[in-house]
């Protein structure tokens, strides 16, 4: 899309602030309000307006589409519902529930940053993940998913926003609740999430496609823990 307007500003509304494009409120891509009660987020999300050239790129305002989702699909009681059914499948496949089998120094490495999640998580919640050697599927157990479930309906909308973002980009329902919770920052769920990629590339050499998905995916979480940290 063509850049249409000179200047995004952050103005008042009735329940907090939003964004005008020369002078204009903007609303979601759902035509919702577009408004939160913290102001730092307006001035992040102008920031991006402002950023933009000849041509708006969605891809380089996060916080924008953040904050759409949270308003447009969080808040909809409906579509939270869904996204909720949707997340939870990720406990069936949870990447930290997998250990390696017979490389000792990955295993100890695995062991280092998932063992205290999978510990935290038993301690908070008062159940625990089955986990398993080698790549053979483990089937959790129910109440594993009633607690997670629960869990996520507890959940701030903001917080939902992020968890449900950081749990497609880590594979890790553990890890994204980690985060989202402020239990670990991006740099350990970041960490904890590419142990068995970063093992590979120094045994068997890197390229510059996995680098770069790599500190797309670092990128990625640093911009949720702002997002989660300037809407607390």
């Amino acid at each position: 899309m063509k850049r249409f307007y000179k200047m995004a500003e952050g103005v008042e509304t009735a329940g907090g602030f939003g964004i005008a494009l020369d002078g204009k409120p903007i609303k979601t891509p759902s035509q919702n309000v577009l408004e939160t009660e913290h102001k730092k987020l307006i001035d992040l999300m102008c920031a991006e307006w402002n950023a933009q050239g000849d041509t708006i790129d969605p891809k380089s305002m996060p916080i924008s589409q953040l904050l759409n989702t949270k308003i447009d699909h969080v808040e909809n009681p409906k579509i939270r519902l869904k996204l909720r059914d949707e997340v939870l499948r990720f406990i069936e496949s949870d990447l930290i529930c997998y250990f390696e089998e017979n490389d000792e120094v990955l295993i100890a490495r695995q062991k280092a940053y998932w063992t205290p999640l999978l510990d935290w998580f038993k301690a908070e919640h008062g159940v625990c993940f089955v986990t398993s050697k080698g790549i053979n599927f483990v089937e959790q157990d129910p109440q594993t998913f009633k607690s997670a479930r629960q869990m996520l309906d507890g959940l701030s909308s903001y917080e939902f926003t992020v968890f449900q973002s950081a749990v497609g980009i880590v594979g890790s329902y553990v890890i994204a609740l980690a985060l989202t919770k402020k239990h670990i920052d991006s740099k350990t769920a970041f960490d904890a999430a590419v142990i068995d990629e970063v093992y590979q590339s120094e045994n068997w050499g890197e390229d510059a496609e996995a680098i770069k998905n790599r500190e797309n995916v670092y990128a990625d979480l640093m911009m949720l823990e702002d997002f989660l940290e300037t809407a607390s």
